[in-house]
C-alpha cells in the first residue's frame, strides 16, 4: 500500500488534496428545523476533515422546497440554510480540508404526505411510480423542467455563496435528474412514457 496512488496528492480543480481517499455522501437526516443543518452537524465534518488535504462529500441537500419529501433533511436555499452551512464549510476549512455540496432532487421517490404538507405535488418525468408502495407522480412539463433547472442553479450559486468547494449533483436512478436523461431511458425505461416529449 505505501506505493499506491491513493495517497500520492490530486489538484482538483482550486482544491490541493493530500491524498486520493474521498469521504462520500451520506444522508443523515439532522436538520430538523426548515431544512436548517442541526448545530452538531458542524461537529460532525469538522471531525471528518481532521487530516489535512481531505475532500469531502456532503449529504444529500435540496435545492429547494419543491425538489424534497424527507422529513429532517438539509436544504441549501433559504438565509438561514446558507449561513448554517456556512459554518460548517469555514470549519472544514480550518482543518485544511475541502468540502463539496451534493444537490438532491427527490421525484418519484418522494413521500406523498410530506410535499403536501409543504404544497408541493410529487413530480417525475412521467406517471409511472417508483414502486406499487409509492404513488404516482405528476408527470412534468417543460414548464415544471425548467423551473427544476434554475432550482439546481440557484442551489449551485447559493452553495458559492456558503463556501463550498463544489458541488456535486445526485443523479440515483429514481431522483428527478436523472429520470430526465437519455442515460435513464436506457437504463430504466418502465420509468419513462411514450407521451413525454421533451424525453430525448
Amino acid at each position: 500500500m505505501a506505493n499506491s496512488r491513493l495517497f500520492e496528492p490530486l489538484q482538483l480543480g482550486h482544491c490541493q488534496l493530500k491524498h486520493r481517499m474521498v469521504m462520500a455522501p451520506l444522508t443523515r437526516f439532522r436538520a430538523p428545523n426548515e431544512g436548517v443543518p442541526a448545530p452538531y452537524v458542524k461537529t460532525y465534518y469538522e471531525q471528518r476533515a481532521s487530516v489535512p488535504g481531505t475532500l469531502i462529500v456532503s449529504e444529500a441537500t435540496y435545492i429547494s422546497p419543491r425538489a424534497g419529501g424527507y422529513k429532517n433533511v438539509p436544504g441549501i436555499w433559504s438565509i438561514e440554510q446558507i449561513e448554517a452551512w456556512k459554518e460548517i464549510t469555514e470549519a472544514v476549512h480550518a482543518k485544511g480540508s475541502f468540502i463539496y455540496l451534493q444537490l438532491w432532487a427527490l421525484g418519484r421517490t418522494a413521500e406523498e404526505s410530506t410535499l403536501t404538507k409543504a404544497g408541493y405535488p410529487v413530480m417525475s418525468s412521467s406517471d409511472v411510480a417508483a414502486s406499487p408502495k409509492h404513488p404516482v407522480p405528476k408527470a412534468m412539463t417543460l414548464e415544471d423542467i425548467q423551473t427544476f433547472t434554475k432550482d439546481y442553479a440557484d442551489g449551485a450559486r447559493n452553495a458559492i455563496a456558503a463556501g463550498f468547494d463544489g458541488v456535486e449533483i445526485h443523479g440515483t436512478i429514481q431522483t428527478v435528474l436523472r429520470n430526465q436523461t437519455t442515460l435513464t431511458v436506457w437504463q430504466a425505461p418502465m420509468a419513462t412514457s411514450s407521451t413525454s416529449s421533451h424525453m430525448s
